[in-house]
């Protein structure tokens, strides 16, 4: 694909890859504008229903204008594949932001994120548009705290009609942790599917870990998420206030008719209790001079954990220190206690581990994912090694490994988030052809 002309555009490089398609970076022929372009997977892409949906979808996503949302400039269908020519956006998904900032993000932070989330669900939703792939992967904030969503109308052109949430080929329409109970029971989902998503995401910023992240299998997740309400996040973070859980948990009711009907319902009760939680704290900001000195503090930390980041999730020095003044200017706006620090994509910070800016790739043997291996890769290696070589190709795509001694060294991984148990479909005809040569040295 590199180099490949579409349209008008001419294909850089890899951005990234996901389980519904591989996003590339392309630059207009005539005119300086870059852009990334989506290739719906080939495996999906050949599909007779799915080509059948591709232009009418494309058409729904480009009608789509909100600044919150990722835009849609043109789309290309020819007999390789199926293609997304999409606005380019720089910044950081938010489930890395998260993971980053290694600690629950302040409520009224928070609630400036999802206020911008709601707008834009709201405005999809007015125009009859579902997202049904909700996920903190799907959303991405820039350098100067701009929420944009990623992947609307991804999961209506792999699925259809939305009623089995799976492909034919086994790939999975809507990550599990974030699916309503409709979802999961495969039920017609509508806008308040969508609000049930965000407020597990929202759940997700107030205590930064999900809700189910203690469940070993995807069974035992389908089940609390239609049989449990989500866990109290005051247990985990007890900074959170009683109206704050209040919202969360009408947003996450089991029953679809309990929820906020409109995304507009949703953030006014989310002004009105982030609002009465201002006025009850005001005496909160005797100590700000001190908060704002361990927002300094975190932000020194996160260059340390930017050599972490794959290359698509790393930032430069001085757009984060930007970014910590202006979540400096929220924090004294919105009487908080607490902020968080930010990072961008694209651009490469200069201290970073040399190897990372070489791979796009977590982990440690990258090359299993880069390139065809040969024996001289294997030499000196120990079968244990060997062994972490192969799985490190299943664990990129978020593969939940049965084998006690890889889960628990994958969990050990920062860049690792399980969420599959099956992902062989994922995989590139690469990386299957490398597990399988790995297997035959170990």
């Amino acid at each position: 694909m590199i180099n490949k002309q579409l349209l008008s555009y001419k294909i850089i490089s890899v951005l990234g890859e996901g389980g519904m398609g591989t996003v590339y970076l392309a630059e207009h022929t005539n005119f300086d504008r870059k852009v990334a372009i989506k290739a719906i997977h080939p495996h999906l892409a050949k599909n007779e229903e799915i080509r059948k949906r591709f232009k009418n979808e494309a058409a729904t996503m480009a009608r789509l204008q909100h600044p919150n949302i990722v835009g849609l400039y043109d789309y290309f269908v020819d007999e390789e594949g199926l293609y997304l020519i999409m606005e380019l956006v720089e910044g950081i998904e938010l489930e890395s932001y998260i993971r980053t900032i290694g600690s629950p993000l302040d409520e009224h932070v928070s609630a400036a994120f999802m206020k911008q989330l709601l707008e834009a669900f709201s405005h999809a939703h007015d125009k009859g548009v579902v997202h049904r792939d909700i996920k903190p992967a799907n959303i991405l904030i820039t350098n100067d705290g701009t929420i944009k969503v990623l992947d609307f109308g991804i999961a209506k052109i792999v699925d259809g009609d939305g009623l089995h949430n799976m492909t034919k080929t086994g790939t999975q329409i809507g990550t599990v942790y974030y699916m309503s109970p409709e979802q999961v029971q495969g039920k017609k989902v509508d806008a308040r599917s969508d609000i049930y998503s965000l407020g597990v995401t929202f759940y997700q910023m107030l205590t930064a870990q999900n809700p189910y992240n203690s469940c070993t299998t995807e069974f035992e997740v389908y089940s609390k998420i239609v049989q449990e309400q989500l866990p109290n996040p005051k247990l985990v973070n007890p900074e959170i206030s009683d109206a704050i859980v209040s919202v969360l948990n009408k947003a996450t009711a089991k029953e679809i008719e309990f929820r906020y009907e409109t995304c507009l319902e949703f953030k006014n009760e989310l002004n009105k209790a982030i609002n009465g939680e201002t006025n009850a704290h005001k005496g909160a900001l005797d100590d700000s001079a001190n908060k704002e000195k361990r927002i300094i503090d975190k932000s020194e930390s996160l260059k340390k954990a930017n050599s972490k980041l794959p290359k698509l999730k790393l930032a430069s020095i001085a757009i984060s220190a930007i970014l910590v003044i202006a979540v400096i200017v929220i924090v004294l706006t919105n009487k908080t206690n607490q902020t968080e620090n930010q990072v961008v994509v694209e651009k490469q910070p200069t201290e970073i581990n040399s190897n990372i800016q070489q791979s796009k790739y977590p982990g440690k043997y990258p090359e299993a994912s880069e390139r065809e291996l040969v024996d001289s890769d294997f030499i000196d290696k120990s079968r244990v090694e060997l062994r972490i070589m192969r799985n490190e190709i299943f664990a990129r795509y978020g593969y939940i490994f049965k084998s006690e001694d890889l889960r628990d060294y994958f969990n050990s991984q920062d860049w690792y988030s399980p969420r599959f148990d099956n992902v062989n479909d994922m995989l590139t005809d690469l990386e299957k052809r490398n597990a399988d040569f790995i297997k035959t040295h170990e």
